[in-house]
């Protein structure tokens, strides 16, 4: 894939559209994995609930509301 950007503020709204496509896919993945525990019972998804909520707060964390403006 060949992207060419013409400015600094093109290759921050990339990196904010990316980030908003990861934040979405930890909150489907944490939705899913919920289900399965409701539905499992397992222990050891609560561990995996857990980390995948801290990567998902994380990814809110770096990635700030307004487009194109990251934290790091």
């Amino acid at each position: 894939m060949n992207m060419r950007f013409n400015s600094k503020d093109e290759i921050l709204e990339t990196i904010h559209f990316i980030g908003l496509k990861t934040i979405l896919l930890y909150l489907v993945m944490w939705i899913l994995m919920f289900a399965v525990f409701l539905y499992e019972g397992d222990f050891i998804l609560v561990l995996f609930l857990v980390v995948n909520l801290i990567l998902f707060i994380a990814a809110l964390v770096i990635h700030s509301p307004r487009l194109g403006e990251v934290r790091w």
